[in-house]
């Protein structure tokens, strides 16, 4: 494997984000453009089903399947 060209993919494929507390980082309906996983802390991702809410933790990832499909987020997810 090429170092640089790993390197070169993941500095344009991913990005880093600061949340303060209650921030939204999206809402129900939106289209989906990214996979987030958290690194500090932790989110809160709220859907209308009570089954399907959740706290996402540190080492935790959401939203995976916008990787593989045309998506829309079905809930709300913020920091905690």
């Amino acid at each position: 494997l090429n170092y640089h060209a790993i390197c070169a993919v993941c500095d344009s494929c991913m990005s880093e984000a600061t949340l303060t507390l209650n921030e939204r980082l999206f809402h129900p309906g939106a289209t989906a453009e990214n996979m987030y996983f958290v690194t500090l802390g932790r989110m809160h991702y709220d859907h209308k089903d009570p089954r399907l809410s959740t706290d996402v933790e540190r080492g935790e990832w959401i939203a995976e399947p916008v990787l593989w499909m045309k998506w829309y987020y079905c809930g709300t997810l913020e920091a905690d």
